[in-house]
């Protein structure tokens, strides 16, 4: 899309509007999102990217621009911005798209959306933001002109505007533009990310899993020792800190994937709601945070939780793409959970649970597949799942090894109770934990139905948290447990 050297007003008589794209016409920062694009699929140009910037922040923008790829059809658009635009349009104004990002990411969105007139961008060694932007559209309208934007850097353009449209300005600069006597109009109010935007990102009520830390203490009978609990609280904020560390990188890695899925574009970064330069900030935040926590407990605990973020991390770059591999890496990360458990309070973890743990999160992690793919509708194709190394096709083989895995769990179960000398050890009436062996059947039997029917369309233990029935089988074999004991 080429720049008119001598634009024609419409026979409106209507000023041209400007626009500008981040933060203005997107509810995020192209370069940032480049940025998060080049770290999740060429992690190692991460390495490059001092050099791309000593060369000046226009070349650096372009150079990110063409290692990123973003696909303007799954950026957050403001919707209404993009409403008012096309009313303008329609009412004959012309309207261009005035951006400090590089020609090559800008043209694609102006195509995408179809209503600019023309495109003025970063093309060459300017950076085409605050000063060299005003004297660009200057140059271009050749008379008076509109500006929407959103940032202090935009004032000096505002100031010369017969218009200007703000969108989410902080305070400070639309006081400005008050106290200057600068004609606005704010199209979208500035409303900050709230508390439970946050706890979103940081998917508190994923918290939940870490509560597998817990159950060495209960399986061993030391719940009621002296420091038992502490510690343990003391680990299940570690690992919370830690996992909520993971959940930023793993979203933000994951943006193009999230904003094509039905639910998952509504996720704070996906939509927009934070920016994703605040998450990249935190995420060293969060990991500090958990390792201070650590430092206070045995360094069994340390050296787990360090693999947890190396094996977490290698999943949400990589290994997540790779079929079959990532069910077993999440089996094993709920297994880290409960070994980080026995660690905080120094106690050995039964070889048997280790074991049942291992199918039974097989299990659940290929629930969470199968939701995915029945979501992709009935049609057994080939059909690539986004971000996953799964088909549609493959439905079938993955449901028939998640029930599998589900029963072999159950008679992990049964061994146990019949054949291992902990169960005559700890308990007094063992022969009772048999008992727990039809209500998990039943659990894993009905979760494994409604994922079939389409109902499970979330992380399992997600689901199971939300679930009354779920809450009837725990409080089952906890009331088991304690008969036996």
């Amino acid at each position: 899309m080429t720049v008119p050297a001598s634009p024609q007003r419409p026979p409106t008589g209507l000023d041209p509007l400007y626009v500008d794209l981040d933060g203005s016409l997107l509810a995020t920062d192209s370069l940032h999102e480049g940025l998060v694009g080049i770290v999740a699929r060429q992690p190692w140009l991460a390495l490059a990217l001092p050099v791309w910037l000593a060369g000046g922040k226009a070349a650096f923008k372009t150079k990110v621009a063409s290692a990123a790829e973003l696909d303007p059809a799954t950026l957050p658009y403001r919707e209404q911005v993009v409403e008012h635009l096309r009313a303008e349009r329609q009412a004959g104004r012309s309207i261009v798209l005035a951006t400090g990002a590089p020609r090559s990411m800008a043209e694609p969105i102006a195509r995408h959306l179809g209503f600019f007139d023309a495109v003025l961008a970063t093309d060459g060694p300017v950076n085409l933001t605050g000063a060299a932007k005003l004297a660009a559209i200057e140059r271009h309208a050749q008379g008076p002109f509109q500006y929407l934007g959103n940032s202090a850097v935009d004032l000096p353009i505002w100031r010369k505007a017969s218009q200007a449209l703000t969108v989410a300005v902080p305070t400070g600069v639309a006081n400005t533009l008050v106290r200057e006597g600068v004609a606005s109009t704010e199209l979208v109010p500035r409303r900050p990310a709230g508390l439970m935007t946050w706890l979103r990102a940081f998917r508190v009520h994923q918290w939940a899993k870490n509560l597998l830390m817990f159950v060495p203490s209960f399986t061993a009978h030391v719940m009621g020792n002296p420091g038992v609990p502490a510690n343990l609280a003391i680990g299940f904020i570690s690992f919370s800190f830690l996992a909520s560390s993971i959940y930023l990188i793993n979203d933000m890695v994951d943006l193009p994937n999230d904003r094509s899925h039905p639910t998952k574009r509504d996720r704070p970064f996906a939509s927009g709601s934070l920016p994703v330069l605040h998450g990249a900030l935190l995420v060293p935040v969060l990991v500090t945070a958990a390792a201070l926590l650590a430092a206070r407990l045995p360094s069994e605990f340390q050296w787990l939780i360090a693999g947890y973020l190396v094996l977490t991390t290698a999943y949400s770059f990589w290994l997540k793409r790779v079929m079959a591999l990532d069910t077993v890496l999440l089996a094993s990360l709920y297994t880290i959970r409960i070994a980080a458990g026995g660690a905080a309070i120094a106690v050995t973890v039964s070889p048997w649970l280790f074991a049942f743990s291992m199918f039974f999160f097989l299990s659940l992690a290929m629930v969470k597949r199968t939701g995915e793919l029945v979501a992709l509708g009935p049609r057994l194709d080939e059909t690539n799942v986004k971000g996953r190394g799964y088909r549609t096709s493959d439905l079938e083989a993955v449901s028939a090894l998640g029930t599998a895995s589900a029963y072999a769990s159950v008679v992990v179960l049964t061994l146990y109770v019949n054949g291992s000398t902990d169960a005559q050890t700890l308990y007094r009436h063992p022969g009772l934990l048999y008992l727990i062996c039809p209500v998990i059947l039943y659990w894993v039997t009905r979760i494994w139905i409604l994922a079939r029917r389409g109902e499970v369309r979330e992380d399992p233990v997600v689901f199971a948290i939300k679930d009354r029935v779920s809450y009837f089988a725990l409080a089952a074999i906890a009331g088991i447990t304690r008969l036996a004991t």
